[in-house]
C-alpha cells in the first residue's frame, strides 16, 4: 500500500496530546464504549480543559458557562467516538504508517522542548508516556490515510461546476455600476467660511469648464484636482457599485446623475465635481465569466472541500450505523 502521509506540524502534535486512547478501566472512569473499545472520561476532560484555558469565560461558575461546558463536553465525546471508529476501520484495512514517518514526527515533537527532561515532564503532566505519543501519532496517520482513501478521488469537474452554477445563479450577480471620474476641490474640516466660499467659486469655475462641449474632464482633473489618489489617472474612480465605501452625498449624486453630465456635490471635505461616463446595469454573470474570474479557483476549491466533507460525513455515518456505541456521560 502506498502512503500519502504528509508531515504533521509540531503544533498538531501538541493537540494530539489531548486526544484519548482506549485503556482498560472500569465503567466508573469510562465516558463511552465504541465496539468494546473504551473512551476514558479523563481524556474527554483533558480536551475540555484545553478549551477552558483558551476561553476564560468557560471557567466562570455561572449557569451559562455550565451549559456551554456541558454542550462542549458532548461535542468532544462525539468527536472522539468518530475518531475511534475511524481508527478501528483503518486497523481493519491494515493501514499501517511507515516506522520512519512516525520516528520523524516524534523527533519533530521533541523540538518543542529544550531537552528530553522537559518533554518527559510535559508528557507526565498529561498522564502520557513516549510510548503513548507514538501510539497517538500512529493513530493520527492511520486516520489521515483512511480519510484520504475515502475522499482522495473526489474531483470538481466542469459538469459539476456547471450544475452548481445553474442551481445558484443568484450567487453570480453583477450589481449595477457607474464608471465615474471626479475632481476634488478640498476644504479642510473646520476651515474659515471665507476659505469655503473661495473653494466654491473655484469649483463653480471648474464645473463650467467640464460642462462645456468637447471638454476634456481627465485633463482638467490632472491639472486641478486636490485628490492625489485619482488625479494622475484623470480623476478616474473606476466602476463604483451601490455598496462602495463612499460618502453618502457623493454616492447619491453618482447613482442619480445622468451620463456625461458633470454635477457638483458638497461634502465635509470640500466640493466634488463628478462625471458618470457609463452606467452598467445589474446582470447575472455567464458561466464563462465566472470561470474567468480571479475568484474562480477559490470557488472551485470551496466546492471541492464541501464535496469531500459530504463524502466523509457519509462514510462516518455508515460506520456509526453499524457500530455498537454506549455513552456514559
Amino acid at each position: 500500500m502506498k502512503f500519502r502521509f504528509s508531515v504533521v506540524h509540531s503544533c498538531v502534535l501538541a493537540v494530539l496530546m489531548a486526544s484519548g486512547i482506549a485503556h482498560a478501566a472500569g465503567p466508573a472512569g469510562v465516558a463511552a464504549e465504541v465496539n468494546n473499545d473504551k473512551i476514558m472520561l479523563v481524556d474527554v476532560e483533558r480536551k475540555l480543559n484545553i478549551l477552558k484555558d483558551e476561553e476564560p469565560s468557560l471557567a466562570a461558575n455561572s449557569e451559562e458557562a455550565k451549559t456551554a461546558l456541558a454542550s462542549l463536553r458532548q461535542s468532544i465525546l462525539e468527536e472522539m467516538i468518530n475518531d475511534q471508529l475511524l481508527y478501528q476501520e483503518a486497523k481493519s484495512l491494515n493501514i499501517t504508517p511507515p516506522k520512519a514517518v512516525v520516528d520523524t514526527l516524534v523527533e519533530q515533537f521533541k523540538t518543542q522542548f529544550k531537552d528530553e527532561a522537559e518533554m518527559q515532564k510535559d508528557l507526565k503532566a498529561q498522564g502520557k508516556t513516549t510510548a503513548d505519543l507514538r501510539v497517538m501519532i500512529t493513530r493520527k496517520l492511520m486516520v489521515d490515510e483512511l480519510t484520504e482513501q475515502w475522499v482522495g478521488d473526489v474531483v470538481m469537474s466542469d459538469e459539476d461546476i456547471s450544475k452548481y452554477y445553474q442551481a445558484h445563479k443568484d450567487k453570480f450577480k453583477s450589481p449595477e455600476g457607474a464608471r465615474t471620474r471626479h475632481i476634488l476641490i478640498e476644504v479642510r474640516p473646520g476651515a474659515p467660511e471665507a476659505d469655503r466660499k473661495k473653494a466654491r467659486t473655484r469649483a463653480d469655475s471648474l464645473l463650467t469648464q467640464v460642462q462645456a462641449k468637447n471638454a476634456d474632464f481627465a485633463k482638467v482633473a490632472r491639472l486641478h484636482s486636490d485628490d492625489p489618489t485619482s488625479r494622475e489617472q484623470g480623476g478616474d474612480l473606476g466602476v463604483l457599485v451601490p455598496d462602495a465605501r463612499l460618502l453618502e452625498s457623493l454616492k447619491k449624486a453618482i447613482f442619480s446623475a445622468a451620463v456625461n453630465k458633470p454635477v457638483l456635490v458638497e461634502s465635509e471635505f470640500g466640493y466634488h465635481i463628478v462625471k458618470v461616463e457609463e452606467k452598467i446595469a445589474a446582470r447575472t454573470l455567464t458561466l464563462a465569466e465566472v470561470k474567468a474570474s480571479p475568484n474562480f479557483p477559490l470557488l472551485k476549491a470551496t466546492l471541492l472541500s464541501q464535496e469531500r466533507e459530504e463524502r466523509y460525513e457519509q462514510k462516518v455515518a455508515a460506520l456509526r450505523a453499524k457500530a455498537k456505541i454506549t455513552k456514559y456521560i
